[in-house]
């Protein structure tokens, strides 16, 4: 769990970095437009949302699972399974829709809040 938060905050300067044309990646071309679009910051209140969401649903899960004879470890991981996959697929599902974009960064907001989640509730 921590190597996933230090990867996280290692990944955080890559994304504020301002790539011009000449030095985009030779991936740029994907359905995500871009690694990091510039119309998706880091710190916004959406990213905030998917934190404290997947935070929440987490620990939700894990506390329903454990009161429900789930073993602790198991628990755990199917409660970050659940939230995960529900914000896999709201980033799919933006992906899907106009004026809208896959957002890398609020999958990793999703996996903080998840990382915390698994830290914090016992």
């Amino acid at each position: 769990m921590r190597f996933i938060l230090i990867l996280i905050i290692a990944a955080m300067p890559l994304a504020a970095r301002d790539n011009t044309p000449s030095e985009q990646p030779a991936f740029d071309k994907t359905l995500l437009s871009g690694p990091f679009p510039k119309n998706d910051p880091w710190l916004a209140r959406d990213k905030a949302q998917h934190f404290f969401g997947s935070f929440f649903i987490t620990g939700l899960n894990i506390q329903l699972l454990q009161r429900n004879g789930v073993a602790p470890v198991r628990s755990r991981q199917i409660a970050a399974g659940i939230s995960f996959s529900i914000g896999l697929g709201k980033e799919i599902r933006d992906s899907r829709q106009k004026n809208n974009i896959f957002s890398i960064p609020d999958l990793i907001a999703d996996i903080a809040g998840i990382g915390l989640a698994l830290i914090l509730v016992r």
